[in-house]
């Protein structure tokens, strides 16, 4: 078995068809395709399902860079940063959690129930634990000791650490590709 690519060899008694063994495969929660011969003219058939993988796979990460630059840009350039400009990246952040990982959600989702871990499932607990931490943060739930010191009279202080929505989204992005 090969997580990466979902594929996986059987070696199985004659008695057993491909029909029975998907079967068994799906008793347990998980779907199995029974697998094409080849073209006879040596070819590869026109809709090629592991290239429409890949393909969908490639734009989920062109959308995670896509809104993960700005994330990191307003972040990083203090310049770029206005009044709430938190709140607009805890919006460009969702897409990237929920879109760009949701092959991993829904492989934990499935791994879940049937009481087992992988490394998926590791990556979407993550995920979604930095995600919930910044949005509970960005509600003002957490402060710091810079957050809560008072300045000296006349001296306004440096501003506290805000909390910050993209936690990981550069990351994130980049680990899909």
């Amino acid at each position: 078995m090969n997580y990466a690519t979902e594929k996986a060899r059987v070696a199985f008694p004659p008695s057993l068809t491909p029909a029975d063994l998907i079967a068994t495969v799906e008793q347990v929660g998980y779907a199995a395709p029974i697998p094409k011969p080849p073209a006879a003219t040596g070819l590869e058939p026109a809709g090629d399902p592991e290239e429409e993988a890949v393909s969908r796979l490639r734009l989920r990460l062109w959308i995670s860079v896509a809104v993960a630059v700005p994330v990191v840009a307003l972040a990083m350039v203090p310049a770029l940063q206005f009044t709430s400009w938190q709140w607009l990246s805890a919006i460009l952040a969702a897409p990237v959690v929920v879109y760009s990982w949701w092959v991993f959600h829904k492989a934990t989702w499935v791994n879940l129930r049937h009481g087992t871990a992988t490394m998926d499932t590791l990556i979407s607990v993550g995920t979604l634990a930095a995600f919930a931490w910044s949005k509970y943060a960005l509600h003002g739930r957490v402060r710091s000791s810079a957050t809560v010191a008072k300045p000296a009279p006349g001296d306004s202080g440096p501003p506290g650490p805000s909390p910050l929505p993209r936690d990981g989204v550069a990351v994130r992005a980049a680990v899909i590709g």
